[in-house]
This record gives structure tokens, C-alpha cells and sequence, in this order.
């Protein structure tokens, strides 16, 4: 149910950042369905743009809180279309993020 609620852009993207984030809180204590979660999450960045700017940040959010760099050429690919509201993250922040993962 969580799903339609943040690709609904009548929403307000801060409301459905929180979902967002409680997606990855999910995800982060039932390992069952990270790889659902995190292809969701990377999917909507693949689909975004334009005015959904906000939002999108979100999803990078949500998918550096996972530490998922299975998602870093998407994340990137975002950045690079100019789809993710950069005064809520930057791509060096995602970045930064992820090498973080990767040193865990």
C-alpha cells in the first residue's frame, strides 16, 4: 500500500519522503525485502524528473540510508539529468554515502 502512495505526485514529496524512508526503515529490519525495496527506489529514479525533483532526493535518501550501491550508476544517472533536488542531497553526499557501504 505504501508503493502507490510516493509515485502519487499529488502528495506533497516531503510527505512522501517520510514514506520513503520508512520503506528503508523496513527494509533495513526484514532483509527479506531489501531487494524489492531498493529496486523500487531505483526504478523511480530510472522514471522521475521534471518536477518531481524533490521527491527524487528522497529516493537517493532512502537509498543511501540502505547503503545500497547496487544502485550507484542510477543514482549517478539521476544526478547527471539533473532529476534530483540537489538542496536536499548532492551527488558528492550520495557518493560519500555509498563508499561508506562499501568500507562496512
Amino acid at each position: 500500500a505504501l508503493w502507490p502512495y510516493v509515485k502519487d505526485r499529488s502528495h506533497a514529496p516531503r510527505s512522501r519522503g517520510l514514506v520513503l524512508w520508512g520503506l528503508a526503515r523496513r527494509a533495513q529490519k526484514h532483509p527479506a525485502v531489501r531487494r524489492e525495496v531498493v529496486e523500487g527506489l531505483a526504478a523511480m529514479l530510472d522514471n522521475g524528473g521534471g518536477d518531481d525533483r524533490e521527491a527524487l532526493a528522497y529516493v537517493v535518501f532512502a537509498l543511501c540510508e540502505l547503503k545500497a550501491r547496487e544502485a550507484r550508476t542510477r543514482i549517478e544517472r539521476a544526478f547527471e539529468r539533473g532529476a534530483v533536488d540537489l538542496s536536499i542531497m548532492s551527488l558528492d553526499d550520495a557518493r560519500f554515502h555509498l563508499a561508506d557501504a562499501a568500507a562496512a
